[in-house]
């Protein structure tokens, strides 16, 4: 019930019978898994037709609920940054059977956060206006309202070990934010959840300077931020 995991099971070489919606990657392969809801909702009736041996949900993704709920046994994990991620893997690929999980965490443990970050600057796909890597940024992830995500989440980690500079907004993970610190500090607008891509004119109207940056990168861990990732820290 995790995209990310999703992406990752599969790659690994594990059989997942079963899928939410947003489970959209590799899309040739997850096109003939059935899906049986969301990340906040679940259908118990398409789960058991199913027969799958294990339910496997993410702490920051899925509500309680899921697990409380769940007629067959099931796994959760917590990934709220880069290490929590590399130790989740490693978990799963035990629990699993899958020796790559475990090779992808292996390898990740020795990355190493960069200093700055090199250019092209990595996850960004389109810039405007006049701004240097040296500003700190605001991470945008939603509008209407302004939404972003803080230096505590799995994405402020990500930027972070890139090198970026993260603008320390409140103490919420995803906090709301007024406009006005959005015309006085850099955005980096997120292709997802919120497709700032596709309204990419809209915002470069709203603001002098900016970035659009692709989504999947800075938030989808385990196999696809691994490969990100491991382009640039190892």
């Amino acid at each position: 019930m995790v995209p990310s995991w999703t992406e990752t099971l599969i790659e690994a070489g594990v059989e997942v019978v079963g899928r939410t919606r947003f489970c959209i990657h590799p899309r040739e392969k997850v096109a003939k898994i059935p899906i049986v809801g969301g990340t906040k909702d679940i259908s118990w009736e398409k789960v058991k037709a199913l027969n799958a041996d294990l339910l496997l949900l993410d702490q920051e993704e899925n509500p309680k609920s899921f697990a409380e709920g769940s007629p067959m046994p099931w796994v959760s994990t917590h990934v709220i940054d880069i290490e929590s991620m590399i130790h989740e893997m490693d978990k799963l690929g035990e629990i699993l059977s899958g020796p790559l999980m475990k090779t992808w965490a292996e390898k990740a443990r020795n990355w190493k956060s960069l200093s700055k970050p090199p250019q092209p600057f990595p996850g960004v796909i389109e810039t405007w206006g006049s701004w240097t890597s040296e500003e700190k940024i605001v991470y945008v992830i939603w509008k209407n309202p302004w939404m972003a995500a803080g230096t505590q989440t799995y994405i402020g980690s990500v930027v972070k070990a890139l090198g970026f500079q993260m603008m320390t907004l409140s103490d919420e993970k995803y906090p709301e934010i007024p406009e006005t610190l959005l015309q006085e500090n850099l955005g980096f607008f997120s292709s997802e959840p919120f497709p700032f891509l596709k309204k990419k004119k809209d915002i470069q109207n709203l603001f002098l300077r900016g970035a659009i940056v692709d989504g999947e990168d800075f938030s989808w861990f385990g196999v696809r931020s691994f490969r990100f990732l491991d382009n640039y820290l190892r």
